[in-house]
């Protein structure tokens, strides 16, 4: 049996390379040889992280862009009150309060439920930031840490910061009159005699005085916007103005309200609407036993916010506010009737 015949150059070449001697091996060379590991993680590992990755990082993308943009929309212009309506600048409101401020207008800085709040998109950013923290290798994994830290620090100072809010002053308006004292009682007591479906008006000074600037949002009502046909209409806020002073006075309202920082003294007015039961002027201050029943208001429930992280909180006023009802009214009885 014979083999293949061979080509006499590839012999030569052989023979050649066989002779040549290479010397030794440089120590560079040795040393980066050395330092190959024995066994290497499989390229197709980082292959399928990789998606996953970049999934979890586009979609905590998208839901940071969504936060910022709902609070930047929540920002105006911070300490610039009445930023809506007739500038206190303008020669209009400095001669005429009276023709600007419209009782009758309905909504400016009330509303009836919360605003959105940020700890439903907050929460599952946060969550998906971690895992991007967890799945990206190196110094990268810095970036999705640190906004993990800064959004959890953001959604604790905005739900859990002490928020205190003052009212440095009070003063009836539109339809309101002062209660006489009651001995032994410090209690400041207002009566509200509009007519049956009437508008009257409160004046109320706010004031933050906390580290933290704490903007003044408005008032929940549950009641506002209401169908009348399904309820017997009662006692209810329907506007908040601004006070044609922008910082603490009292002089009359003027602007519909705007969002201010609470930390200027700034003075509002609780514009509302008379309920269908209202005595209104039949009422005698001087004999409150003669009704038959009250309502009144002595809370607001105040939406403020905390570097564009909204909430809720419970503000109790200085005074009530109180609307005599006769007898006949639905829930009113002479058992059941109470001076307040």
């Amino acid at each position: 049996m014979t083999g293949r015949p061979t080509d006499p150059l590839d012999d030569e070449l052989r023979e050649t390379l066989r002779r040549r001697d290479p010397g030794a091996v440089p120590f560079e060379l040795r040393a980066r040889v050395l330092d190959v590991p024995e066994q290497t993680e499989p390229i197709e590992r980082d292959g399928a992280r990789r998606p996953a990755a970049a999934l979890l990082g586009l979609a905590a993308v998208i839901l940071l862009a969504v936060i910022g943009f709902a609070t930047i929309r929540n920002f105006g212009q911070v300490g610039v009150t009445g930023s809506t309506g007739t500038p206190a600048s303008s020669p209009i409101a400095a001669t005429s309060p009276a023709e600007a401020f419209d009782p009758t207008l309905e909504g400016p800085g009330v509303r009836a439920t919360d605003d959105f709040s940020p700890a439903i998109l907050v929460v599952p950013a946060c969550v998906l930031l971690l895992a991007l923290t967890l799945t990206t290798g190196g110094w990268r994994r810095i970036f999705p840490a640190a906004a993990t830290l800064l959004l959890g620090a953001w959604a604790v100072v905005g739900m859990f910061v002490p928020v205190t809010l003052d009212a440095f002053a009070v003063g009836p308006g539109l339809n309101i009159v002062h209660a006489p004292a009651v001995p032994g009682s410090d209690e400041q007591l207002f009566y509200e005699l509009a007519p049956k479906g009437g508008r009257f008006s409160m004046g109320l000074g706010l004031l933050s005085e906390g580290p933290l600037p704490i903007r003044f949002e408005g008032i929940v009502s549950p009641d506002f916007g209401r169908d009348p046909r399904t309820f017997v209409p009662s006692m209810m806020l329907t506007a908040v103005w601004l006070d044609r002073e922008v910082h603490g006075g009292m002089t009359g309202p003027i602007r519909p309200f705007a969002p201010f920082d609470a930390q200027d003294a700034q003075t509002i007015w609780l514009v509302g609407r008379a309920g269908a039961c209202a005595l209104g002027s039949a009422f005698d201050p001087s004999s409150p036993d003669t009704v038959g029943g009250f309502q009144s208001v002595d809370s607001l429930d105040v939406r403020v916010s905390i570097f564009g992280w909204p909430r809720t909180i419970r503000f109790q006023l200085p005074f009530r506010l109180v609307e005599p009802e006769p007898a006949s009214c639905p829930g009113n009885s002479p058992e059941a009737s109470s001076s307040p």
